[in-house]
């Protein structure tokens, strides 16, 4: 009752209704970085106003999504159906069970309300999901997207797609305007093609489909505007004389061609497209087509074009206005270079005035450079160009950004393209492919300023307090803030990753005039072997796995040194079977006090609190965890200190950093490094705990949680992690972490990135070996001996 009568008093309490619900729509809008996060479930656990007023709003339940991590997907399904009422309802269900009866049966009770819906399986569900959708009413359905997973039997022999199809929605779907048909899908459910206007199909490598049956099969969809083509294998006709009829589209603007899949030139040659005017090329090594000189935009997106592919792009589409390359393809960029002596006749796109570029590297940033000035000095200039955020960075290292915006007008484009534009709504499915498949390069969900990190940057927090009677939260005045952090959490963790990545800052390059450099420079690249020595519970450790990894990245992205780094990850432990017992925890203050002494030990938090604070590492100092502590009462772990929880043995961790080497190599060990260490020294986890070195495991896609779990309950690699820690403690070694050079130096302690970066230089100009010298000062000075 206390409580309730605070809450009754505190100013949140006293808006309107009407108002409230508005602010929980505009909340829902911004979306969640987790699929699995309901803006709406956790509005309503707030207080008993705030679930009435949430429970009252029925466009908070209409937008269903249920992921594959969702707990109860049958509960959740009936609150959103039961608590939309009469509203309209978007679909998302993503499901890895085998048996999706139930679920199929609750959604069809509303198929009158559908207005977009997406089913993905991981299963064969063909036969529950056509016997589902046949009888289905759905006069309101305009999206409709159905990817149903292909077991193992199909992967051989190549089997041709069925001819005929079983009919869905018997009754008509009269607004039905987008569907997408991918896996067991395609070929085998025909859901009423009369009115839909985008049509994306996404095949299966071991299906095919014969031209005539390509062809019939869109001679049915006589409105369509945007045409996707994933996977799409097309047979010859076994008949080499034999001509088969094309289709003609009259009214198709976009088309969209993504790859592995057989060559597109017999695809496009089956088209008639007279009002084609954009053409999306992704993922394809070759390309050859006949001539579409209606295509004024072109969008290359992760293809790797030779000279021949890239003459016969040129060829095809002659009248190319807007063009976008992700990444930039050299041959693309060489062949629309003007030599001085080229006839006017013979000029690639003179109608260019677009060019839109992504995740550049820099080493194109000269073939760019030249490619500019040569179409500027022929007066087939380009107008616009476009760049995301990493293409603007690597321009402004090089000293090009300013020269170009003095030639031409400079946008930002940070955000990936949706497909069709103007679709007005997300597609989760599409945006999915996109980002995973496409645009693999992507760095984070925050990067380019995206709405939910300008609206956590505008979000300010006040101190809650817990009443002596229960610990429950009391509402206070000007608690809005408060309340509205505590539902958007998870960004938080969203904004801790992206804070947590490794981070360099070099000294700015003294300006000088723009230098174009020959594109085909041959460099002889030396391999540089680095041994880290190093500990989970170490926090010098941490700091220099997060050093060496910077200045590796600095020197391969930035100073384009002909470095080529073999990283090993060797392990060592400081906490031995004699000083702990395997299963038993201590904790890490005590453990530190213990084997360095209180007053180093304090020394040592200093240099690693201060660093953490310069490169903006989120420990106990950095932005939002001083004000997390007021809110540890929300959070189920301890609030990142590295001084915070408890420490134990560390095989386990070793041998899952053993186990990503083998499967993924050198970069999925170094994902798993920097996740362990993140784990440890960042959120104060156990990592000795094998079920939070799963959820590590799981965290950078190395495997599922299950097969996380089934490794580390066996001894597989624990003799090969006690063979070298073993070895190197019989060597002398007794303090970490230490990073050895080439076999032949040994670099101790917690050093900086210059210190790495300097070594690099070195090793790179004189290609080979001797001993660095006049080094800048560690990182972190101690280092922690067992």
């Amino acid at each position: 009752m206390y409580n309730t009568l605070l809450n009754s008093q505190a100013s949140i309490s006293k808006l309107p209704a009407e108002l409230l619900s508005n602010i929980f729509l505009l909340c829902q809008a911004v979306g969640s970085p987790r699929s699995y996060y309901s803006f709406a479930l956790a509005a309503s656990h707030v207080s008993r106003h705030w679930r009435t007023v949430s429970l009252s709003t029925p466009l908070l339940w209409n937008n269903i999504k249920v992921s594959k991590r969702a707990l109860n997907p049958l509960a959740r399904l009936e609150a959103h159906l039961s608590r939309s009422d009469d509203c309209f309802l978007d679909i998302f269900i993503y499901t890895p069970l085998q048996d999706i009866q139930p679920i199929m049966n609750l959604i069809t009770q509303h198929s009158e309300r559908w207005r977009r819906l997406t089913l993905v399986t991981d299963h064969d569900q063909l036969t529950t999901i056509q016997s589902c959708l046949h009888n289905s009413s759905t006069p309101r359905l305009e999206h409709l997207s159905l990817q149903i997973g292909i077991t193992q039997e199909h992967n051989s022999p190549r089997s041709r797609y069925p001819g005929e199809c079983p009919a869905i929605f018997s009754q008509g779907a009269p607004s039905l305007q987008f569907l997408r048909l991918g896996g067991l899908a395609l070929g085998n459910l025909a859901p009423p093609a009369g009115s839909i206007s985008t049509l994306d199909l996404d095949g299966f490598e071991r299906y095919f489909m014969e031209p005539s049956q390509f062809v019939s099969f869109l001679e049915t969809l006589p409105s369509l505007v945007n045409l996707s083509l994933g996977q799409l294998c097309i047979h010859h006709p076994r008949n080499p004389f034999q001509i088969t009829k094309q289709v003609e589209l009259p009214l198709l603007q976009s088309l969209r061609i993504c790859g592995p899949c057989t060559s597109p030139h017999l695809a496009l040659s089956l088209l008639v497209l007279p009002q084609l005017n954009s053409l999306i090329l992704s993922e394809l090594e070759s390309f050859h087509s006949p001539v579409f000189p209606s295509v004024k935009e072109l969008s290359l997106d992760a293809c790797s074009f030779d000279e021949g592919a890239a003459t016969n792009i040129l060829l095809a589409f002659p009248s190319i206005a807007e063009l976008t390359m992700d990444p930039l393809v050299p041959a693309i960029c060489s062949m629309m270079t003007i030599p001085a002596d080229m006839m006017d006749s013979r000029t690639p796109w003179p109608s260019l005035q677009t060019l839109t570029i992504r995740e550049m590297g820099s080493s194109d940033v000269a073939r760019l450079s030249i490619m500019v000035s040569t179409r500027i000095a022929s007066e087939c200039g380009i107008r616009k160009l476009r760049f995301d955020r990493r293409t603007r960075t690597t321009l402004r290292k090089k000293q090009c950004f300013d020269w170009l915006k003095e030639q031409m007008t400079l946008e930002n484009c940070d955000q990936p393209d949706t497909w069709p534009v103007g679709l007005g709504y997300d597609d989760p499915l599409d945006l999915t492919i996109l980002l995973c498949n496409a645009l693999s390069t992507v760095r984070g969900t925050l990067s380019g300023g995206s709405a939910s990190s300008r609206a956590m940057s505008t979000v300010a927090l006040v101190t809650p307090e817990r009443t002596k009677a229960s610990g429950k939260l009391a509402l206070q005045q000007r608690s809005l803030p408060l309340i509205l952090f505590l539902i958007l959490r998870p960004y938080i963790a969203a904004i801790r990753l992206r804070l947590a990545a490794p981070q360099i800052h070099p000294s700015p390059l003294p300006p000088s005039s723009l230098v174009l450099r020959v594109p085909d420079t041959i460099m002889s690249t030396r391999v540089v072997k680095l041994a880290v020595i190093s500990d989970f519970t170490c926090p010098s450790c941490f700091v220099v796995q997060h050093e060496l990894t910077a200045a590796m990245d600095y020197c391969k992205d930035n100073l384009e040194l002909p470095l080529e780094f073999q990283f090993q990850h060797m392990p060592f432990r400081l906490i031995g079977a004699k000083c702990l017992e395997p299963g038993n925890t201590v904790e890490r203050t005590k453990f530190y006090n213990c084997h360095l002494g209180e007053e180093r030990s304090q020394s040592l938090r200093q240099c690693v609190t201060k660093w953490g604070e310069e490169k903006s590492i989120p420990m106990c100092v950095a932005p939002f965890f001083e004000l997390l502590r007021f809110f540890e009462w929300y959070t189920d772990r301890p609030v990142g200190s590295t001084w915070n929880g408890v420490i134990g043995h560390t095989t386990n961790a070793h041998r899952l950093c053993y186990k990503a080497a083998q499967l993924g190599g050198q970069d999925a060990q170094l994902k798993t490094i920097t996740a362990i260490f993140t784990a440890s020294m960042v959120d104060a986890k156990d990592i000795s705990d094998i079920k939070v070195l799963a959820e590590v495991a799981e965290s950078v896609e190395l495997m599922t949680k299950d097969k996380a779990l089934a490794f580390l309950q066996t001894d597989e690699l624990e003799a090969e992690v006690n063979k070298v820690a073993d070895a190197a403690r019989a060597k002398g070694i007794t303090g970490v972490p230490v990073t050895v050079i080439d076999c032949k130096w040994a670099v101790s302690g917690g050093q900086s990135s210059d210190v790495f970066v300097q070594i690099f230089k070195k090793l790179a100009a004189t290609n080979v070996g001797s001993s660095p010298s006049h080094l800048p000062g560690p990182a972190v000075p101690t280092q922690i001996c067992a």
